[in-house]
């Protein structure tokens, strides 16, 4: 059981690492981050070529990209939107989060702001339908607080994703 809460913890940790801070540079909402291939046999862990990371914003995607050598992906937002990221590469488990950047305080708007978020994915398991929620629900949700001046991670939501995660391995390991 706790070799199981530990590979919970470190999918799930891929979703909340997350750091906001300014960017003088690009007077916008820079997000970026790195695609890890984790397996849910041994925990080991490696960077992921050529996943696919999609943004979108009410229904519609905005861009697509695909991960580098070093699985780093990297883009540039509107301020003033929230926003739906999606980490997929076929034979594995899609995840996403969301993000609302529509509260950003004006002097952040005007220095840029970036937002960076590791994302785990692991392969789909033969037979096992429990992991398909991630694929319909974001794993994790973030919104900009203007007291601390940083993107704060829902935490009351991610012990719910958590605890979801956790009877979804359970489940496939039977």
């Amino acid at each position: 059981m706790n070799k199981y809460y530990f590979i919970l913890c470190l999918v799930f940790a891929g979703a909340m690492n997350a750091q906001a801070q300014a960017d003088a540079e690009t007077q916008s909402v820079r997000l970026t981050g790195r695609v890890i291939e984790m397996s849910l046999n041994d925990s080991t862990e490696s960077f992921m070529q050529q996943a696919s990371v999609e943004i979108w914003t009410n229904g519609e995607m905005l861009s697509s990209m695909k991960t580098n050598s070093k699985g780093r992906y990297d883009c540039k937002l509107a301020f003033c939107n929230s926003y739906i990221v999606k980490y997929k590469k076929d034979g594995f488990v899609q995840k996403m989060v969301e993000i609302d950047a529509t509260d950003l305080a004006r002097e952040s708007r005007e220095r840029g702001f970036i937002i960076e978020v590791d994302m785990t994915l692991f392969k789909r398991q033969p037979g096992c339908r429990e992991f398909e929620f991630l694929g319909e629900i974001p794993i994790a949700r973030a919104a900009y607080n203007k007291r601390a001046k940083t993107v704060v991670w829902d935490k009351g939501y991610t012990k719910e994703m958590n605890e979801r995660l956790r009877t979804a391995v359970a489940e496939c390991r039977k």
